[in-house]
């Protein structure tokens, strides 16, 4: 997106040109290109050029969507269906100023599932955690469904917390609606107004914490063990010295004697 940002042929406001150059960039799979201006798509890479294109106005509302990309120049969505691909993706959206300043383009990567999906693949949790992310209305964008249909009947607004960037309780105890218990942490996106969420359920935990509790025990064992050896050493090596000065103490008194 920066690097089309600054293509001569927006600045010439030459369309065609610079849709030919959204066509040639190489962009991941599951990546469409969309120019705008503050009104309705120009160019969708999905489509001809020339097509006819949809108003802005047809979008999901997103919460300071202008604002933000005047003031930080970027803006990444929550889940919005799109009439032209006819599909719910995320977009990552840059601002694009004319000279006077003000905003005169808008473009946009559009992220589907898939493309998020992929993204994430790299993140290995540890074993028997779980996790997926939620967008800002809490609609499940990607990584674990099945996670997320099991825990979805529960208040994700109160577990969310108030005021971005924190939470009141780092982890949440919770039970789904089949009474099944989960320790719960969630983090929100800097860049995005997404919250991720870890789950581990709570008698995997407990495994954990047993295993925990006996690696303790048994290293408290033999670290107990390791100590009476080493005290019996420690103490056969100074009482010998002891005894020899005792017997040469009391055989001198004698000769004294």
């Amino acid at each position: 997106l920066q690097g089309l940002s600054g293509s001569p042929y927006l600045k010439t406001g030459d369309l065609e040109n610079f849709y030919k150059q959204m066509l040639e960039t190489q962009r991941p799979n599951g990546n469409d290109l969309v120019l705008s201006d503050t009104e309705m798509q120009l160019l969708n890479s999905r489509l001809p050029y020339g097509s006819p294109l949809p108003r802005l106005d047809v979008y999901k509302p997103q919460p300071g969507f202008f604002e933000k990309l005047s003031t930080d120049g970027y803006y990444v969505s929550g889940a919005i269906y799109g009439p032209v691909l006819k599909i719910t993706a995320t977009t990552v959206t840059i601002a694009i100023p004319g000279d006077s300043g003000r905003l005169r383009y808008i473009l946009t990567s559009v992220l589907t599932s898939d493309r998020l999906q992929s993204a994430l693949s790299r993140l290995h949790l540890p074993e028997q955690m779980r996790m997926f992310v939620l967008d800002y209305d809490n609609v499940f964008l990607t990584r674990d469904k099945a996670l997320y249909d099991t825990l979805s009947p529960l208040d994700f607004d109160a577990i969310r917390g108030a005021g971005p960037g924190g939470f009141a309780d780092p982890v949440l105890h919770l039970r789904d609606s089949a009474g099944a218990g989960y320790f719960v942490t969630r983090a929100k996106t800097s860049q995005a107004d997404w919250t991720t969420y870890v789950a581990m359920q709570d008698n995997a935990f407990n495994q954990a914490w047993r295993r925990t509790w006996l690696l303790l025990m048994v290293g408290g064992a033999i670290m107990g063990i390791i100590g009476v050896l080493l005290y019996r050493a420690l103490r056969h090596g100074l009482d010998a010295p002891i005894e020899t000065m005792e017997m040469m103490v009391s055989d001198a008194k004698d000769q004294i004697a």
